[in-house]
């Protein structure tokens, strides 16, 4: 087990995994039988990437082997770039941080920034982490799109690398704004784990010594230490 904080056991996210894959299964057999309308099976494959993410991040949570996980997360990633969209502030932000956490191909990553700029999105956590990573690109904003009171830490870790603002940062990320807030506490099974990959992400590109937080809660310190 990986889950640090311990809310569910092994068994459950067993359970959970299973839910999901059999979700998966409901709504692919729809779209074969043409019981999902032409215009729907767009919203219906989008469903059907946080399904499988959250598959991978429920994997992660119950402590699989990592290599494996990068290959299906690959895969996804293909999947979602055809449906690219920047309406959702923290699928966009998580699909990234995977992506750049697994190490996947330069070119999936460059095309996600592509398609980021093409739709003139503009805040500094996404720019760093799509283009901080090339040496030769420079950050194109400053500023966040979402004036959230937790983001300046991380955007101070990345200034002065001072690990006091990336424990800060990990004191703050969970809440109301981190998409998955309250899902352990649900009588159905919706919780696959809490943890800030975009932390990891950051760590990851900067290559610092983490050690300080390697049991911090919410920090990914695994993928930010996988090897591809």
């Amino acid at each position: 087990m990986r889950d640090k904080l311990k809310f569910k056991d092994e068994e459950y996210f067993n359970a959970y995994i299973e839910k999901e894959k059999a979700r998966i299964e409901k709504f692919l057999n729809w779209i074969e039988i043409g019981e999902t309308p032409a215009g729907r099976i767009p919203a219906v494959k989008s469903v059907l990437i946080d399904i499988k993410t959250d598959i991978i991040i429920g994997k992660y949570s119950r402590g699989d082997d990592l290599a494996p996980m990068k290959d299906e997360y690959t895969e996804v990633f293909r999947d979602w770039l055809p449906l690219f969209s920047t309406e959702s502030y923290n699928e966009l932000l998580r699909m990234i941080s995977l992506g750049i956490l697994f190490g996947i191909d330069d070119e999936l990553l460059d095309k996600a920034s592509e398609l980021t700029a093409q739709a003139e999105f503009k805040d500094w956590l996404i720019s760093f982490l799509l283009q901080e990573r090339k040496d030769s690109e420079k950050i194109s904003t400053d500023k966040f799109l979402f004036k959230k009171k937790y983001l300046p830490p991380l955007k101070s870790f990345v200034e002065n690398k001072n690990i006091d603002d990336m424990k800060l940062y990990l004191s703050k990320w969970y809440n109301t704004n981190c998409g998955y807030y309250g899902a352990h506490k649900s009588t159905e099974k919706l919780y696959c784990g809490y943890w800030s990959f975009e932390a990891g992400a950051v760590a990851k590109i900067l290559g610092i010594d983490d050690e300080q937080i390697k049991d911090a809660k919410y920090y990914p310190y695994d993928l930010v230490h996988f090897k591809w």
